[in-house]
Order: structure tokens, then C-alpha cells, then sequence
């Protein structure tokens, strides 16, 4: 975080643009930029805090695309698990219940209710913490999104995309 700018990099997060990019937050403001070059693909950010991003993004690229580069299974397993159509902006997370058998309940900021099977992802470096010694069930919403601890999140595009999305009757009935 720089000047109240916080970004982030999602290992999962190719579904949608299927291109490296970050997500960065300013207030209520929400961008997500594609990298090296720090193209806006969706969202918007105040002039003045673009100019910081890109130039940060500009100063740090190498890091970056070094950091993205390094995902390459990651990347191969997200292609393989079925999503949902793509959306414009994905709508921030606003509660999460962590559930039995390792699914997550997420509630968006649109209402909808999506139910996310976290089971495929255990297998990978980032998320094998969550298999271990009850973590997984200390999720928790920070900025729009679920984290576990400030090394595990998962991008909410991913909860969204990936997530089924509970019917009314379904909330009713305690799906």
C-alpha cells in the first residue's frame, strides 16, 4: 500500500482477462490494470492516483511480470474449473461463512449469494495452509475480498466467476 493505493495480484485471477494484471483500490474507487503497460481493463481511479499506479507499475514492472511468470501451474489449473459468464466489475464481497467439506459462502455487495468449492485449490502451494489445523474456517472479508491471513486471500473475481450461485429457494431451504 502507497498513499492509501492498495494492490493487489491474485494467483487465480486469469479467467476473466486472461492477461497479467493487478487490482488496485483507492477509497471506494476499484481498477483493475493489465501489466506491464498499466491499461485500464475495467473500473476507474481519480487522475491523480492513475499517474501514481502507473508509474509505480512502470518502476516495479519487472517485478511483476516476474511475480505473474511464476504462477504457470496455477494458471494451467484455473483454465481447467468451469466459470461463469464474465461480468464488468465484480461486485466486492461483503460477509463470508466458511462451511463444512471446505466451501465458502460469500455474500456480494450486488446480494447474490455464491457458494465456492475450495477443495481443487488445496492442492496448490498458496492455498495448503487451508487444509491444515483449522485456518480454513478463520476466513474473513478484508477490502472486498476473503483472506485467511495476510499471505492467503482468493481474488473475488474468482468467487464470483466460479462460485454457484444459490437460488432463493436454496437460501431458504439452508442450502
Amino acid at each position: 500500500m502507497f498513499y492509501g493505493i492498495l494492490v493487489s495480484m491474485y494467483a487465480l485471477d486469469i479467467e476473466k482477462h486472461h492477461a497479467p494484471l493487478i487490482h488496485v483500490r483507492y477509497n471506494e474507487f476499484r481498477i483493475v490494470l493489465g501489466i506491464p503497460d498499466g491499461n485500464m481493463l475495467e473500473g476507474s481511479l481519480p487522475s491523480r492516483q492513475m499517474k501514481l499506479v502507473q508509474a509505480w507499475i512502470e518502476i516495479h514492472q519487472d517485478e511483476l511480470m516476474a511475480d505473474w511468470i511464476s504462477l504457470p501451474a496455477v494458471r494451467r489449473h484455473t483454465r481447467s474449473i468451469h466459470c461463469a459468464e464474465e461480468i464488468t466489475m465484480t461486485p466486492d464481497v461483503v460477509s463470508v461463512t466458511p462451511l463444512p467439506e471446505y466451501q465458502l459462502e460469500a455474500v456480494f455487495a450486488n446480494g447474490e449469494i455464491r457458494v465456492l468449492d475450495m477443495r481443487p485449490y488445496l492442492g496448490y502451494p498458496a492455498f495448503a495452509p487451508l487444509a491444515e489445523g483449522g485456518l480454513f474456517m478463520k476466513a474473513h472479508v478484508v477490502l472486498g475480498t476473503v483472506a485467511w491471513t495476510d499471505q492467503i486471500d482468493i481474488s473475488p473475481d474468482t468467487l464470483y466467476l466460479c462460485g454457484r450461485l444459490l437460488s432463493d429457494q436454496d437460501t431458504a431451504q439452508g442450502a
